[in-house]
């Protein structure tokens, strides 16, 4: 847990951050409103018989009304406005150092790491088609040395005017060989490239794909009694849990989101996000111990 030092400490950086980035968004947007308002009075000014004529006399109100409304709003929006990046390049940045030096452990981390990952093509869970945005990333062993990904992300494909979230939180991956082709699922099907699978009836309230003409093996029946108990978690809405040739893959959705943004940050809440943090951890030791 933070100490109240470590907190003012981590706090004052953190609102220096934040500071700056919301008097950048209040100038952008108090620019834009000023800079809208002065040209509809010019236009006014220079074109002053344009509402005689009933031709063109709809276009400054209907188009100059849309653009001042919408800049209007952008401003006052901007006023108390509490930006997300200074709590992922910042605040997390700092209680992941600080879980590296409790714990005697080096994790990496990352925000917004834009490196090609493609775990959203090698995983199977999702459609490889998404465009996958981290938020957060971080990368480490686990106590029996194999190499794990904790990823805060979202998964969305767009065509034209629609946008589709397929997926939305933490997504898991432990590099560890499973032998075995397996997924346990909330909803949907597997996108799992060049491997078939047959859907396994049960009365479970999830869904079962194993790979097409095997039995469910005990490593299998292992992995789905944790499935289990990770949908029973307090606060999770969706599970996805399945395996490749070289990796376990788990992304779980929830009704609320632990680690986003908050309006006061305080020492409770730098403390809950340490909490929430280390149960990522200890999720991966937990399946890198299951078999």
């Amino acid at each position: 847990m933070f100490t109240t030092s470590e907190f003012e400490r981590i706090n004052d950086e953190f609102k220096k951050e934040l500071k700056t980035l919301s008097t950048k968004n209040k100038r952008i947007w108090g620019i834009l409103f000023f800079a809208t308002t002065v040209l509809i009075v010019l236009l006014i000014i220079i074109f002053p018989n344009q509402f005689k004529n009933e031709e063109v006399s709809w276009i400054l109100p209907v188009y100059g009304g849309m653009a001042f409304l919408l800049t209007l709003i952008g401003f006052l929006i901007s006023l108390n406005y509490i930006s997300e990046k200074p709590f992922f390049t910042v605040l997390f940045e700092k209680i992941y150092h600080k879980i590296n030096l409790d714990e005697g452990i080096f994790l990496e981390y990352k925000s917004y790491d834009k490196d090609d990952i493609g775990y959203n093509k090698t995983g199977g869970l999702f459609t490889k088609w998404s465009r996958v945005i981290n938020r957060r990333h971080i990368s480490g062993n686990t106590e029996n040395q194999h190499k794990f990904d904790v990823f805060d992300c979202v998964m969305v494909t767009s065509s034209g005017k629609n946008k589709r979230v397929h997926f939305d939180g933490t997504y898991l991956i432990l590099h560890k060989k499973p032998n075995t082709i397996v997924q346990f699922r909330s909803g949907g099907s597997p996108k799992l490239k060049n491997i078939k699978f047959s859907k396994i009836e049960n009365e479970y309230g999830f869904k079962i794909y194993k790979e097409l003409d095997k039995e469910l093996s005990s490593t299998d029946l292992t992995l789905q009694r944790y499935y289990e108990k990770l949908i029973s978690l307090k606060g999770i809405k969706r599970v996805y849990l399945g395996t490749t040739e070289n990796e376990i893959h788990i992304a779980l959705a929830y009704r609320k989101y632990p680690a986003r943004k908050k309006k006061n940050v305080t020492i409770q809440t730098c403390n809950d996000y340490l909490s929430y943090f280390k149960s990522e951890l200890a999720m991966i030791d937990e399946i890198d111990n299951l078999y």
